[in-house]
């Protein structure tokens, strides 16, 4: 195996920058920071060429550093269920339902999960490294090289890899895409926000620059954690912020659309559904989208929403409201495991797309949507007003009755558009994204 100092790149290198990916490469999946990751690990080596950069993606496995040269499709294609860390969570699911609450509250707790999340990698690392006859000499950093926390290395014991990274010479940079369970920790599993503070924590003291998701995130985290953290100012801790990729790179990939999606969206001269994309969690505002449309049609709409979207945290409330709901199968509608192929066919046919979060370090969807021509409906938050423009309709996520007006003026076609039309917006790429990410890295590390 390669050390850093074996990487070659064109000639006159300006950097090299090594970019940790550990939990996606471990999980696949395809929502969210997964999808990010695996855009700027898959182009990140062909762009960093053409910038003079040598670019390397990393894991931190088996207490050391390990190069990897992509991110395989198709895990986040089939969401590949059966690695060992997943299947172990399932069964730990399952057991914490039979346990006493006391004795499963001590089981689970966050730092005894993490010891044996730590504990299984290493065993498999090793088993891994004996078959194999990989060796276990550590990549060696040297002074110039950045280390790049690209993923969601909260779930990861990294800090010992980025202090050994740092005691060699290599500036740390950490992506961070939002500080929700810092700010609202009650819209996040309790554990999730124990070890999310901890890792923040651990940020501060570690990176030398944060790169963030948008202007608004950039300026908000830098805000909040010096208030937290009085000595970040003191460190000239740099901070700055890039704009996300918009396509939907797995369409190709996985574009045989079930019949019920084809059912559902429109044959010529009938209106398609509404169309909300995301998570169902609490931070997403199900609840304000629902109570809206139950407004619209108690007020006589026809409309028909499609939430789309897999199942996630503190969502049985909203899970059994759509299960229970009188509309469903009539003019309410879910899918949990839509394909990318199918996500760009609903957003293409969709009447509008509408994101009613209460928080977001980006907003993903509302790119997506308006690069496929989907007129948009955003929550009136100042991230999604930077990323929308004035190229979507804002509503109050705290109002259903602002969502429910501009429901029911659609339906009259009483709804004025957007100040700019649709056919005008542009938005990068991944290539232009990541090409904007290196930029960045190398503008801050100055």
């Amino acid at each position: 195996m390669s050390r850093p100092g074996d990487l070659q790149g064109p000639p006159g290198v300006k950097a090299r920058i090594f970019l940790e990916c550990t939990t996606t490469w471990t999980h696949g999946g395809n929502t969210g920071i997964q999808r990010v990751v695996r855009n700027f690990i898959n182009h990140v080596q062909s762009v960093g060429w053409t910038l003079g950069i040598v670019c390397q993606p990393v894991i931190w496995e088996s207490r050391r550093w390990r190069p990897i040269a992509f991110l395989p499709r198709e895990r986040a294609i089939h969401n590949d269920e059966e690695t060992l860390p997943v299947r172990l969570q399932r069964h730990a699911r399952k057991l914490a339902e039979i346990l006493p609450s006391p004795l499963a509250n001590i089981v689970f707790d966050y730092r005894v999960k993490d010891f044996l999340r730590s504990a299984v990698s290493l065993v498999c690392a090793r088993l891994k490294a004996s078959r194999h006859g990989s060796p276990d000499n550590d990549l060696q950093f040297q002074p110039g090289d950045i280390l790049f926390l690209l993923d969601s290395s909260w779930h990861v014991a990294v800090w010992p890899g980025v202090s050994r990274a740092k005691r060699q010479g290599a500036r740390v940079g950490i992506m961070l895409y939002d500080l929700v369970p810092v700010l609202l920790p009650e819209m996040c599993v309790p554990e999730l926000a124990a070890r999310f503070r901890r890792w923040i924590g651990e940020a501060v003291r570690h990176a030398d620059f944060f790169v963030c998701i948008s202007r608004t995130a950039a300026e908000e985290c830098r805000r909040n954690l010096e208030l937290r953290f009085p000595d970040l100012g003191h460190q000239k801790v740099a901070f700055g912020s890039i704009r996300l990729g918009a396509e939907l790179d797995l369409a190709p990939s996985a574009n045989a659309i079930r019949p019920a999606v084809r059912e559902l969206f429109p044959v010529a001269g009938r209106p398609g559904p509404y169309l909300s994309v995301g998570t169902i969690e609490p931070r997403k505002n199900h609840r304000c989208l629902l109570d809206a449309f139950d407004l619209a049609w108690t007020q006589g709409a026809d409309a028909t929403l499609c939430i789309v979207g897999r199942k996630g945290w503190k969502c049985d409330h909203v899970l059994k409201r759509i299960e229970r709901h009188p509309q469903l199968g009539r003019r309410l509608f879910m899918f949990n495991d839509l394909s990318d192929g199918e996500l760009k066919y609903c957003y293409g046919k969709a009447r509008a797309f509408i994101l009613s979060s209460l928080a977001e370090g980006f907003g993903l969807p509302v790119v997506e949507a308006l690069s496929l021509g989907c007129r948009v409906w955003a929550s009136d938050i100042p991230v999604l007003r930077e990323v929308g423009g004035e190229y979507c309709l804002y509503f109050d996520p705290g109002s259903p009755q602002s969502l429910a007006a501009l429901i029911m003026s659609d339906e009259r076609g009483e709804l004025a558009g957007p100040i700019r039309p649709l056919v005008e917006f542009r938005w990068p790429t991944w290539r232009d994204s990541c090409r904007e990410l290196l930029e960045k890295i190398l503008e801050l590390v100055r």
